[in-house]
């Protein structure tokens, strides 16, 4: 679902007051953070925006949300009240934190997780005895189509009519740089950068990937689910794992040993020569990074 949350100010003079969104059961849904939001609404205001944010309603049932302003030393509120229905088909979505990318080893790290939700349509009880699941990065103008491989943990393991079922997927997978970005992009270009994450997954109902319904009709559970996600890059990461993981390999010399040394924390140019000198070579996603992603260098 997607928020948006108006005032109005009806006082002579501009307002400064501070808000937040609740659910029902009185837990802060937005800001994340749980605090409080702090605005302006300048004078004779109409219509006015204040806050917009989306979040994914679960449940079957009614789901409340109220804001609460705090205007003058006095709390007002309003709410809006969401009735979720039973699912009629076979839907899926998922809600995923950032991807981090860091280096590990001369190797890039991708880490994120994943809550995965999915419907169930039928008037039978599922028992889910197996998930089986296909994770990519969608190729984009910054990456190329990647698979992924996560560790998958079951939340929900019986799923009743018209119910919602939950897995969880954390994913922690060691690439090469040219496995990811694509052609003419460094690492630190896709810092901010949203890409599309594809789930595919089959659900096993009472170790079946499909069900019999009431009417006697099969119904296939396999499922499809996209999201975008914003990369976070941990430059930091990598320019101290050159110092932690050097790797022998071809040496591409002082001088431009010393150029990557001079970058690094702590690090003389001398000391840094020495260490350029050991890692340089590699030709691998470290010195891209250092050499091309940080120094912008051919």
């Amino acid at each position: 679902m997607f928020f948006t949350v108006k005032a109005w100010n009806f006082a002579s003079d501009a307002l400064n007051f501070q808000f937040h969104v609740v659910n029902e059961s009185g837990k802060v849904v937005y800001p994340k953070d749980g605090e409080w939001v702090s605005r302006y609404i300048p004078k004779d205001a109409e219509n006015y925006t204040l806050a917009s944010f989306d979040r994914n309603v679960f449940g079957i049932g009614d789901h409340t949300y109220t804001v609460v302003a705090r205007i003058s030393g006095e709390e007002e509120n309003d709410s809006v009240t969401i009735k979720v229905k039973p699912a009629t088909a076979l839907k899926a979505f998922m809600d995923c934190s950032d991807m981090t990318l860091s280096a590990k080893s001369g190797d890039l790290v991708l880490d994120m997780e994943c809550d995965v939700h999915f419907t169930n349509p039928t008037d039978v009880k599922w028992n889910i005895t197996r998930i089986d699941v296909e994770a990519h990065v969608l190729k984009t103008q910054y990456t190329k189509d990647l698979t992924i491989e996560p560790t998958k943990t079951i939340i929900t393991h019986t799923v009743p009519p018209g119910g919602i079922g939950e897995f969880k997927l954390d994913f922690h997978d060691v690439l090469s740089q040219s496995g990811l970005i694509e052609t003419g992009w460094k690492l630190k270009d896709l810092a901010g950068a949203k890409v599309p994450v594809q789930v595919n997954f089959t659900v096993y109902a009472n170790d079946h990937p499909y069900i019999i319904i009431s009417q006697g009709n099969i119904l296939d559970l396999g499922y499809t689910t996209t999201q975008y996600v914003e990369i976070k890059v941990e430059l930091n990461s990598v320019i101290q794992h050159i110092v932690a993981d050097t790797v022998a390999g071809v040496v591409i010399g002082a001088g431009a040993g010393a150029i990557v040394g001079s970058i690094l924390p702590g690090i003389g140019t001398m000391a840094g020569a020495t260490a350029g000198a050991i890692i340089g070579g590699t030709l691998g996603f470290v010195y891209g990074v250092v050499w091309h992603g940080l120094l912008g260098r051919p």
